[in-house]
């Protein structure tokens, strides 16, 4: 989401009405909730459910991503202003 655009940050791209990234996110993560929490999807990829703690890791793991990339983003935006 991040890098749909170098100019906006992400609050901006979120805040912009798009319907296809809208669709896209949420069949996403039903796709994903499916194949981890329904136990014949789960059984055909080989998953195992996910405890609360491996769910406070991805979550952490996903902000921490967004945030450095949109840190590089505006520090990126600076430097290229100045040369």
């Amino acid at each position: 989401m991040t890098n749909l655009s170098w100019s906006k940050h992400l609050f901006g791209i979120i805040k912009t009405k798009n319907k296809a990234l809208i669709g896209v996110v949420c069949i996403t993560l039903l796709a994903l909730i499916l194949v981890i929490y329904v136990p014949p999807l789960r059984n055909l990829f080989h998953f195992s459910v996910l405890s609360a703690e491996d769910l406070l890791i991805a979550l952490i793991s996903g902000v921490v991503s967004l945030l450095w990339f949109e840190i590089f983003k505006v520090l990126s935006r600076r430097f290229v202003s100045i040369a």
